[in-house]
């Protein structure tokens, strides 16, 4: 008696791998897949925040500016765009596509480290908008900022930090309080104050280069500038030098 074997065509093997294969792919969760990207939006609270509360009025004053800004850039100009990208940036912060845009501006203009920023907040913010995207390959390409220049920023925010917290009286806390801020938020941030100057100018960029790809050093820097802007605007020395020395600390955790 011949027994017969059983008979597996290839064409069913490889329909049992395909169909076997992408219920794996399918079952994987995202963050367990190679290469996969896991933006977190929580990290961008503060800036969702800010666009949540926006008026009606605010809302459509932004997106007459984000729409301006496009079509200055689809023209060519650059420059007028970043102006325009960074006026609706203002107002509604949590803009996916408009931080890409503005990031691409950054980067025409040589600025690639605050340019990685804007893309990060456009890949992470921007769902899966075409922006989000562009943005996530384009920064596949951008290098960090160098750790040397952004040790320089540090070591001078934080040696202001540091005077302000033995300063004697408030008007020399308040200074260099402002000093450790200019460093720290650069001439584009919010709180720059060019009457007191910028330290930090030589170094050609500013702590606003810190990579927001990591956002534990993002959350550092953003308590290192709530707590300067907090100090300057205090009355009581007592008060201020508590502030110094918390910006001194939060900075430590940006080296």
């Amino acid at each position: 008696m011949t027994i017969k074997k059983p008979y597996i065509s290839i064409i069913a093997l490889f329909g049992v791998f395909l169909a076997t294969g992408m219920t794996l792919i399918l079952a994987t969760p995202l963050s367990a897949q190679p290469n996969a990207s896991t933006p977190n939006p929580s990290q961008y609270s503060d800036l969702l925040a800010q666009s949540r509360a926006m008026s009606p009025a605010q809302r459509n004053q932004a997106l007459d500016l984000f729409k301006t800004g496009l079509e200055l850039w689809k023209s060519g100009d650059f420059a007028s765009a970043l102006l325009a990208f960074k006026q609706g940036l203002d107002i509604d912060p949590a803009n996916g596509p408009a931080n890409y845009y503005y990031g691409d501006c950054l980067q025409r203009q040589g600025r690639i480290a605050s340019a990685a920023n804007y893309f990060t907040r456009a890949a992470t913010l921007g769902g899966a908008s075409a922006e989000a995207f562009k943005a996530q390959t384009a920064l596949q390409s951008i290098p960090r900022a160098p750790a040397a220049e952004l040790s320089e920023v540090f070591l001078m925010a934080q040696t202001y930090a540091e005077f302000a917290v033995m300063d004697s009286s408030i008007d020399s806390v308040r200074l260099h309080l402002h000093y450790a801020l200019n460093c720290l938020v650069g001439p584009e941030g919010d709180g720059f104050d060019a009457s007191h100057g910028n330290p930090c100018a030589h170094s050609g960029i500013g702590a606003d280069a810190v990579d927001e790809r990591d956002a534990s050093k993002r959350a550092a820097l953003l308590i290192a500038i709530g707590q300067a802007k907090h100090g300057i605007a205090d009355n009581d020395i007592k008060t201020a030098q508590r502030d110094a020395a918390s910006v001194d600390d939060a900075i430590a955790k940006l080296k």
